[in-house]
């Protein structure tokens, strides 16, 4: 509210009320705003006009009373949310679905989309888009076959049977139309037979160059053998004709003197074998015997073994006991002092062979155990004549030093015995007593020594040498005499140790607890101290009074002497003296 003065001349100030004016529009992102008329005053009005993509919030805008216009603003269109669309999807290419906003386009396999992208559009509404399935149109022709539609249509996913003329095989029984929109790959490969097959006992040999439909080949047989057709062909199923060799046969096995024929098989056809056995002491001219080509059958004969000279025998002798040295025959073994025959007698074998025979040296085995000690091979062997190393425990002896093995295959008897350290040590001031009855390495022995002495150790051991530890018993030492306050002490005579003394010495004014002190068996001296000499009660005096200086009465202390009035006192202060009395 504004306020009029009563101006000198008696009159009031002239009043007048002004209209507002909202003055220059202001500027609107994405649009324009135009005055309605050349006023900008209060209740004015102006048009907001936005861009493509944009409308106005409020298409007029007015000066308001407080001389501000309204605000004008431009919105952006939004498209919402992206259409659906059959056989595919849309996704946004960015978070925005406003004016000018993209979405790209899929589709599933087998579609194409008719845009790659679509677009929020200034009327608010996206691209129209689609998908549309491809199409392989026409089948492909194929050689040496023909293909039917297994369907009406040629689109994305439509089949096709493929069939072949009579030897040939399709590469794939259907053709379907790909997401490519162009229809599989066939074709109609002649049959083709392959790798000849194997003949046993003979072989195939092509006609020609090929293992195709229609091919022929020959058939060959090994000697003694007949084929089953001389020609083979490659037949529309892509299997060769079956062909065969027929063995020749041998008939029945042929008899052999002092042995006998065994069939290998149950068949007697070429290459059929049978093992020639002999009786035993013969050996067969052949271990077997074949069919041959011709159909007849191996020869064979049986002939008596022989087992020729005598083998020769380390640490022995052999010798015939008859004149040949056939099958059965025999000699006797002798073997040398120290050794073992493993055999009394060898015989000439079945094999050809003599019987094994050895003269083996007598082995007296594991190594015997030892108590308190353990026995060393001095080699690697623990036959006749080896010996070993006796050892003993720390504290032990060996009754010997080497133990043999003896032509009775046994070792040498040793042992180790414990070491005795005997009687007890004696130990001047003090003894020695022994912890068990025995005084063989390891046995102990307690130390004690008498008052006033300490033991050099607790416990004496009897030691692998045979000798007991050393001990002795040392006497306590006190060391170095106390310091003592107010006074001294001095050593009654050169030494510090176990029963020695010093005489205890106080300063003027100090009495001594004790004259002297020892040194005890705990090895520490007895405690001295010096007391402060106490003057006690303040002495009376006639005629006057005595008052204390301080608290104290001992040594040193002093005392004011009064005298009454008309009296001189004799001194002015007293004193307590060292003799424990006062002044």
């Amino acid at each position: 509210m504004a306020t009029l003065i009563c101006e000198a001349s008696g009159d009031w100030e002239k009043a007048k009320c002004v209209i507002k004016d909202c003055g220059s529009l202001k500027s609107v992102s994405d649009g324009s705003v135009s005055l309605d008329s050349s006023a900008t005053t209060f209740g004015s009005t102006a048009t907001v006009s936005c861009s493509v993509g944009y409308v106005p919030k409020a298409e007029k805008i007015t000066c308001k009373e407080s001389g501000v216009w309204e605000e004008a603003q431009c919105i952006i269109k939004d498209c919402g949310s992206l259409p659906s669309i059959s056989d595919g999807s849309v996704r946004l290419d960015s978070t925005a679905t406003t004016f000018g906003s993209t979405a790209t386009v899929s589709c599933n396999i087998g579609y194409d989309p008719s845009v790659a992208t679509i677009r929020c559009q200034a009327s608010g509404a996206w691209d129209i888009a689609a998908c549309t399935i491809k199409d392989c149109g026409t089948l492909p022709s194929i050689s040496d076959g023909s293909m039917r539609l297994d369907s009406t249509t040629t689109t994305f996913g439509s089949t096709a049977t493929v069939s072949c003329n009579i030897g040939y095989d399709p590469s794939v029984a259907t053709i379907r139309c790909q997401a490519s929109g162009a229809w599989d790959l066939a074709a109609c490969t002649i049959k083709d037979c392959g790798t000849l097959p194997s003949i046993s006992d003979g072989s195939v040999r092509l006609d020609s160059t090929t293992t195709t439909f229609g091919s022929t080949a020959t058939v060959s047989c090994n000697v003694g053998y007949d084929p089953s057709v001389a020609t083979i062909r490659c037949q529309a199923s892509g299997a060769w004709d079956l062909a065969a060799c027929t063995i020749k046969d041998c008939g029945t096995l042929p008899s052999i003197s002092d042995g006998s024929v065994r069939l290998d098989s149950t068949t007697t056809t070429f290459g059929s074998t049978a093992t020639v056995s002999c009786n035993v002491g013969y050996d067969p001219s052949v271990a077997t015997i074949r069919c041959q080509a011709s159909g007849a059958w191996d020869l064979a004969a049986c002939t008596i073994k022989d087992c020729g000279t005598l083998p020769s025998i380390s640490d022995g002798s052999m010798r015939l006991d008859s004149t040949t040295t056939t099958f059965g025959s025999t000699a006797t073994v002798s073997y040398n002092v120290g050794y073992d025959p493993s055999v009394a007698t060898i015989r000439c074998q079945a094999s050809g062979a003599w019987d094994l025979a050895a003269c083996t040296i007598k082995d007296c085995g594991t190594l015997p155990s030892i108590s308190d000690g353990s026995v060393r091979l001095d080699s690697t062997t623990t036959t006749f004549g080896s010996t070993a190393t006796v050892s003993c425990n720390v504290g032990y002896d060996p009754s010997v030093a080497t133990i043999r093995c003896q032509a009775s295959g046994a070792w040498d008897l040793a042992a180790c015995t414990i070491k005795d350290c005997g009687t007890l040590p004696s130990i001047s001031d003090g003894s020695v007593r022994l912890d068990s009855t025995t005084t063989t390495f390891g046995s102990t022995a307690t130390v004690s020594c008498n008052v006033g002495y300490d033991p050099s150790v607790a416990t004496i051991r009897c030691q692998a040498s045979g000798a007991w530890d050393l001990a002795a018993c040392t006497i306590k030492d006190c060391g170095t005499l106390p310091s003592i306050s107010d006074g001294s002490m001095r050593l009654d005579s050169t030494t510090t140790t176990f029963g020695s003394t010093a005489t205890v010495s106080c300063n003027v004014g100090y009495d001594p607890s004790v004259a002297t002190i020892r040194c005890q068996a705990s090895g520490a001296w007895d405690l001295a101290a010096c007391t402060i000499k106490d003057c006690g009660t303040l002495p009376s005096i006639s005629d006057g009074s005595v008052r204390l200086d301080s608290t104290t009465t001992t040594f040193g202390s002093t005392a004011t002497v009064s005298c009454n009035v008309g009296y001189d006192p004799s001194v002015a202060t007293i004193r307590c003296q060292a003799s424990g009395a006062w002044d």
